[in-house]
């Protein structure tokens, strides 16, 4: 019979034991990195908030070129703005409604929307604030004249048709809408520009308290980063760019330019999506002029290739070297709205939604064309960062609805986007108002 000495099976067994060991903790830091990726828990957990987020010059060992990064992130905490302004005297009731009438609220749109998306937020939202709001429109549109005359008796929101073509006509035709927006809003006496696509609910008390704790004249821009990491991306060498090689006629909103044999730059920037809602100061509007003003602003956009909200993030994170403070607590169609706890929807500055009868597919192709050189020139493209991957993430699903998780006062039948049952909550029968919070 075989004798196998003793030293050598315990041998045998220790190393066993220790490959056992390597192989569970192996699987388990496989389980854990599965766990963060699907992690829904807000930004603030994962980060000191007392410092802001940075990042400096580093290098891209794919490209062996240097990065050239913009202003640092600023990360900011929820019970910030929840306890903002107090209400507790005539001064602070003052000070709120000095800061809600500075607000100009535009709400872009296309005419294809008006009757279904539009009309909701007339209905609710908008109703309570129509002389801030205005309607950036491409159409000249009867039914939406009369709609308003009919329901808004003294206070009417204000109508731009701005003649831009619609996403399936001309990639840059949001970009055309947003140029509108900010000349509108400079021409105004308002004192924040804040957008808003059609598919958004405002909060306007919650709004108020996140602009509340700055100044018009300060350079303050806010909204929400689609991403923990700032995005790169390949730019023209725009000093190197005659300025004549880049036409915008605002007659016929066509675009034209010559891209001449420049040299690249790669850039990194953090920017606000415009489906969540942003907002930024008159004096970082008037600040923006240099690039954002007409034939400057299609430079900007020609220089990187990009959508029209990565092109203002551009300008004000890298050109100028701002700051994005970034909150959670505006929203946007593209994540898992049912995952909102039903307790916190009156203290969220805004909310969206998306059904699956809104076909989507037209718009999600023109954002594909308008970042398909981006994705050829840059590893972290837009695209790829348009998965709000520091938030409970879902890809836009037309097969199922995607809302907020309340139907209280209206059933899901009469009211699918939920937005009549949020203005319910939050202007009507709950405790905050546009006027109280």
């Amino acid at each position: 019979m075989l004798s196998i000495p003793k030293q050598n099976v315990r041998s045998k067994i220790s190393v066993l034991g220790v490959v056992q060991m390597i192989s569970a903790l192996t699987i388990l830091n496989l389980l854990f990195t599965i766990l963060s990726f699907f992690n829904v828990t807000d930004v603030e957990e994962n980060y000191d908030m007392d410092q802001p987020m940075e990042f400096g010059r580093y290098r891209d060992e794919k490209l062996s070129i240097d990065v050239i990064p913009g202003a640092p992130l600023i990360i900011l905490k929820p019970e910030e703005v929840f306890t903002r302004v107090s209400r507790k005297n005539h001064h602070d009731n003052h000070k709120f409604e000095t800061i809600k009438n500075g607000i100009f609220m535009s709400v872009r749109t296309t005419n294809k929307y008006h009757k279904s998306r539009l009309k909701i937020l007339l209905d609710t939202w908008i109703s309570e604030v129509p002389e801030n709001t205005w309607i950036i429109t491409d159409e000249e549109d009867g039914w939406l004249v009369q709609y308003i005359r009919d329901h808004f008796k003294n206070a009417k929101p204000h109508i731009l048709n701005t003649h831009c073509p619609t996403t399936s006509e001309h990639k840059w035709a949001l970009l055309c809408k947003l140029h509108w927006e900010y000349r509108t809003f400079l021409s105004s006496n308002k004192s924040w520009f804040c957008h808003f696509d059609d598919d958004s609910f405002v909060n306007i008390g919650m709004l108020t308290n996140l602009l509340s704790s700055h100044s018009e004249d300060d350079v303050v821009y806010i909204g929400r980063t689609p991403s923990k990491t700032p995005i790169t991306a390949m730019a023209y060498d725009t000093e190197n760019v005659e300025p004549e090689s880049f036409g915008f006629n605002e007659t016929t909103n066509e675009t034209t330019w010559v891209m001449p044999q420049s040299t690249f730059q790669r850039v990194a920037f953090h920017y606000a999506l415009g489906g969540a809602g942003f907002c930024i100061s008159r004096q970082l509007a008037v600040d923006m002029k240099e690039y954002a003003l007409g034939s400057r602003l299609m430079h900007m956009a020609a220089s990187i290739n990009l959508p029209d909200d990565c092109v203002f993030g551009y300008i004000i994170t890298h050109q100028l070297n701002v700051s994005l403070i970034t909150t959670n607590l505006v929203h946007t169609h593209m994540e898992n709205l049912t995952l909102i706890p039903k307790s916190s929807l009156q203290q969220q500055v805004t909310l969206s939604y998306s059904l699956p009868e809104e076909t989507r597919h037209s718009e999600m192709e023109n954002i594909r064309d308008t970042k398909k050189n981006v994705v050829e020139n840059a590893e972290n493209s837009v695209f790829f960062h348009r998965n709000l991957s520091d938030s409970n993430v879902i890809k836009p699903n037309l097969t199922k609805p995607n809302v907020v998780n309340l139907n209280k006062y209206f059933p899901a039948k009469y009211d699918p986007t939920r937005f009549y049952n949020l203005h319910q909550l939050v202007y009507i029968r709950g405790v905050q108002h546009v006027d109280r919070v």
